[in-house]
């Protein structure tokens, strides 16, 4: 019989805490993994991307048996005698689970037991966890092997591959390198928007091998930082981009007072204007770049854009006051917040991500650049696929689950770029 196998998705770079030898078998379904902690769990490190596959883990269980809450599961749990019976969880174990119940926001429970579960938590021993897949799949047919719901995936709304390929010396479709660098793929990753903001004669192969890929569309535009280096050359390869189908955006443009002196201002005013009414002319979004440069950017744009123009404010790095003004501005904008917002001095973008309304925010990770704080011991570029992290910090900081702001920067993808975030065959993890 085939095996399907139910990963507990942490991440792949974390292996380490299921071990190989932890397998079991459930009529022809494997379950990988237990929570036993062999010294090289951290959970001020990790516990939230664990806690991650916790709500997925089980809010999928609730789904397929119809059940509305982890409440009503751990009753049928108590009902169906489906807990571990004859055995405890290991001291090291509840280590582990008392540190997620305070991340699940629960009183520490004093007497944890695996046979009388009355809380999620409980529930965590392989040996019930076999039993829940099995009274699954025999009452509302087979668990899906991808345990985070489809209505949960994410999107990159923001990367440059060219650049990112470009550091790792790759040349290929974005999901061959997915497969080459599969250990730091996420599970509900589904595509991303590839930004060219310089693009050249040369990168014209590149862009047809990414474009072959069924969920990575291109945003095509004219970096502000290169405004000088823009000519009529440059705009007649951007209007024959836009004509492309998949080619969804145009962006990022702007304004970037942060580096040169005052003459280089008047020829990014130039060129931003320019590019403005290209968007308009093509009827694509618009993806703006602005670093010290507010007013002029916003005058600029309330001059040009119509109100309701969809515009993805990229890489946002200031106050929530700030992005206010903007989406007042501009009713169907967004504003993107990238893994800047694992950093712990990053006040600011903090402020934002606490208080912007679900409804108008947008997952990127800025690739090759923003690495998670967590993950930069590593020394390895970012890719689009970390943008869960930004997801999961959002949800720490709003004290709110992940799942919630999955769902809403997923609907917001679609309602901004307008593709649907259908799964690409073969590269969700199994």
């Amino acid at each position: 019989m085939k095996q399907h196998v139910i990963h507990y998705h942490i991440a792949q770079r974390w292996w380490y805490l299921f071990p190989a030898q932890a397998c079991w078998t459930c009529q022809g379904y494997e379950i990988s993994g237990h929570i036993r902690d062999h010294g090289a769990f951290n959970p001020t490190q990790h516990l939230s991307s664990f806690g991650l596959f916790v709500n997925t883990f089980f809010f999928e269980i609730c789904s397929r048996l119809r059940l509305n809450s982890n409440e009503e599961l751990i009753n049928v749990v108590n009902q169906e005698q489906l807990a571990a019976r004859n055995v405890v969880f290991e001291p090291r174990e509840i280590v582990v689970l008392n540190s997620l119940d305070k991340l699940l926001h629960l009183p520490v429970s004093l007497n944890r037991s695996v046979s009388s579960p009355s809380r999620v938590s409980d529930l965590l021993h392989w040996k019930t966890i076999h039993n829940i897949i099995l009274y699954c799949k025999q009452h509302r047919g087979p668990v899906l092997n991808n345990i985070i719901s489809n209505t949960h995936s994410f999107m990159d709304t923001h990367c440059h591959l060219d650049r990112l390929f470009h550091k790792h010396e790759f040349w290929g479709s974005f999901q061959q390198f997915l497969v080459k660098h599969a250990k730091w793929r996420s599970p509900n990753f589904v595509g991303c928007i590839a930004v060219f903001c310089n693009i050249t004669p040369s990168q014209l192969d590149l862009v047809d091998k990414i474009l072959t890929d069924d969920n990575v569309y291109i945003a095509i535009g004219h970096h502000p930082k290169s405004a000088h280096l823009f000519t009529e050359g440059t705009l007649k390869m951007i209007r024959r981009m836009l004509e492309r189908p998949k080619v969804c955006a145009l962006g990022e443009v702007g304004l970037d007072y942060s580096v040169g002196d005052d003459r280089h201002h008047s020829t990014q005013q130039n060129v931003f204007r320019q590019m403005l009414y290209e968007a308009i002319n093509f009827l694509r979004p618009i993806i703006i770049h602005c670093r010290e440069a507010d007013d002029d950017c916003l005058r600029i744009l309330k001059t040009i854009v119509p109100k309701h123009w969809r515009i993805h404010f990229h890489c946002h790095t200031t106050s929530w006051n700030n992005a206010k003004v903007l989406l007042k501005s501009f009713p169907n904008s967004f504003i993107g917040l990238t893994a800047l917002v694992t950093n712990p001095t990053a006040t600011a973008v903090h402020d934002t991500a606490i208080n912007i309304p679900l409804t108008r925010l947008l997952l990127e990770t800025d690739s090759p650049y923003f690495i998670p704080t967590t993950l930069t011991k590593h020394k390895k570029p970012s890719n689009p696929t970390m943008a869960i992290l930004v997801a999961e910090k959002i949800a720490q900081l709003r004290g709110i689950p992940i799942l919630q702001v999955l769902h809403h920067c997923r609907q917001n993808t679609e309602q901004m770029y307008g593709v649907p975030l259908t799964a690409i065959s073969g590269l969700l993890f199994h």
